[in-house]
C-alpha cells in the first residue's frame, strides 16, 4: 500500500462526525459503575473531584523521597484492582516483584512491614495475611518488574496487555528510573518520555498514573508545599500531564506525633476541573492512605509470635 493510501486510510479513521463521539459519550454514561465514570481510587474526596480517573488522562503523581508517593500510588492500585475489579498495570522500576508484593500485602493485611519482612507474625497476623492472600492473587493487577526499561518498550507492552486482557489504569514508577530512548539531555528526555505517555493514554483510551521524584533544589523547603514550578526542572513534564498531584507529609519535617498519621493530596493541576488539597490519613507501619476520616490505624500487640514458617 502506498504512503499516501496509508494516509489516507488514518486521517479517515481519526476524522469524524460530531454525533459519533456523542453517542460514544452517552454509552459511557450509561454503563458507569460505582457513580463514576472512570476509574475509582478508592479515595472519595478524589473520586468525587475526578468522578473517577479519566480515559486518556496523564497524572503525574510527585514528592520528594520517602514522602510516600510509591505507596498512594500502590494504594489507588489495589484499590482499583481488588475493591473494583478493574485491569491495572504496574510498572514497578523502583521495587523488584517481591518487594512490591511484600509491600501490597503488608498494605492489604494490615502488617507492620518490618515484622513481615523478618517472616515472624503473632496468630492474629498470620490470619489477616491469609485473608488477605486470596483477594490479591485473583485481582486483575499485572506488575512489571523490569530493570531500566524505556518508553518504547513499556508502550509495547501496554498495548499487548490492552489486546489481551484489556486495561483499565497504568501506573509508572517512576519516569527518572526509565531509560530513554534518545540521547538528549535528561531532562529533555524526560519530557519526550512524558509527551509520548500521554499519546499512549489517548490511543489506549485509559489513565495513565506516572511518578516523578522532587530533589531538594527541585524544592523549595522554605514553602509549605511543592508547587508546579518545582516540576520545571525535570523536563517540563507538567506540561503534558492533565492532573498534576503532590503528597505532603508535615510529618517528616515537624517529626511531630500529631503530625504522624496524617498527609495531604495536593492536587496542583487539573485541566478539566478544579484544584484542591484532600487530607488523608496513612499508617506508617504499613504506608497505606487511606480518607482522612478513615480510623484505621491498628493498636499494635505483639506478645504472642509465631515463626512464619509454620505458615
Amino acid at each position: 500500500m502506498s504512503e499516501e493510501k496509508i494516509a489516507d486510510n488514518q486521517t479517515n479513521k481519526a476524522v469524524k462526525s460530531i454525533d459519533n463521539f456523542v453517542a460514544t459519550l452517552l454509552e459511557r454514561l450509561n454503563n458507569h459503575e460505582y457513580s463514576l465514570t472512570g476509574v475509582p481510587t478508592g479515595i472519595t474526596e478524589l473520586d468525587e473531584l475526578t468522578n473517577g480517573l479519566q480515559k486518556s488522562d496523564l497524572i503525574i503523581l510527585a514528592a520528594r523521597p520517602s514522602e510516600g508517593k510509591t505507596s498512594f500510588a500502590m494504594t489507588v492500585a489495589a484499590n482499583a484492582a481488588i475493591k473494583y475489579g478493574k485491569n491495572v498495570l504496574f510498572f514497578s522500576l523502583e521495587l523488584d516483584g517481591v518487594q512490591f508484593t511484600q509491600r501490597l500485602l503488608s498494605s492489604q493485611a494490615q502488617i507492620d512491614q518490618r515484622r513481615l519482612s523478618k517472616g515472624i507474625l503473632n496468630s492474629d497476623e498470620i490470619k489477616k495475611l491469609c485473608a488477605s492472600i486470596k483477594p490479591i492473587n485473583q485481582a486483575p493487577l499485572f506488575v512489571d518488574d523490569s530493570a531500566g526499561i524505556d518508553v518504547i518498550e513499556l508502550m509495547s507492552k501496554a498495548r499487548e496487555l490492552k489486546r489481551k486482557d484489556s486495561l483499565d489504569l497504568l501506573l509508572i514508577d517512576n519516569l527518572h528510573l526509565m531509560n530513554a530512548d534518545t540521547k538528549e539531555y535528561h531532562t529533555t528526555a524526560i519530557r519526550e518520555i512524558t509527551r509520548k505517555l500521554k499519546l499512549l493514554a489517548k490511543e489506549l483510551q485509559i489513565p495513565i498514573i506516572a511518578l516523578a521524584q522532587l530533589s531538594s533544589k527541585d524544592y523549595d523547603q522554605y514553602r509549605d508545599c511543592p508547587q508546579l514550578s518545582d516540576l520545571r526542572e525535570t523536563g517540563s513534564i507538567e506540561q503534558f500531564a492533565d492532573m498534576v498531584w503532590f503528597i505532603e507529609r508535615q510529618f517528616m519535617q515537624t517529626h511531630r506525633d500529631e503530625d504522624r498519621y496524617k498527609a495531604t493530596l495536593i492536587v496542583a493541576k487539573n485541566r478539566n476541573g478544579s484544584t484542591t488539597n484532600i487530607d488523608l490519613s496513612i499508617v506508617p507501619e504499613y504506608m497505606t492512605f487511606y480518607d482522612a476520616t478513615d480510623n484505621q490505624q491498628d493498636d499494635y500487640q505483639y506478645d504472642e509470635t509465631t515463626d512464619f514458617g509454620s505458615f
